[in-house]
């Protein structure tokens, strides 16, 4: 079924191209269920053939479904993170960090859930070095009390990351 192939796409996490024909069409909730998962790797976009040139392409839409290329990562590594209770005398943990559209941590390279996330395209943020470290940076969520301090091995990874 039609449905069936969609959630065949929607699971297998790979750009693809998708065809469906329906009796019933399809309406735009049955295409926004393929993003709603959470996905962050993949865009979804679609498009609509709206000439038919046959009675069987008049009778049965064709809607064709893109899924674009997986976001490239900008930067991932290890950094080392400030405790937000032990900001005087710092406490640092370390941290894989991912950042692509969003900015996420992990405890480690190997744990699928992060332990926190900057989403850029929802708030906005102050990234900068501080001035009294040269490998050490700042992320603060503007409008909030909510501040971020990463340590990186040298100055200009540290530089990396706040580009």
């Amino acid at each position: 079924s039609c449905k069936g192939n969609m959630e065949k796409l929607r699971k297998s996490g790979s750009p693809s191209r998708f065809t469906g024909y329906s009796r019933d069409g399809f309406s735009a909730d049955n295409i926004s269920e393929l993003g709603a998962d959470g996905d962050d790797d993949h865009e979804l976009t679609f498009e609509s053939n709206k000439m038919f040139k046959s009675a069987a392409e008049r009778r049965y839409p064709r809607l064709t479904v893109k899924l674009a290329a997986p976001v490239p990562t900008k930067l991932e590594g290890y950094l080392d993170k400030k405790q937000p209770k032990a900001i005087i005398f710092g406490k640092w943990k370390p941290r894989y960090c991912v950042l692509k559209d969003k900015f996420k941590y992990y405890q480690n390279e190997e744990s699928d859930s992060h332990l926190g996330v900057i989403d850029f395209n929802k708030v906005e943020a102050s990234v900068y070095l501080l001035p009294d470290s040269s490998d050490t940076f700042k992320i603060t969520v503007n409008g909030s009390d909510k501040h971020f301090i990463f340590r990186t091995q040298s100055s200009d990874e540290a530089t990396e990351w706040v580009k």
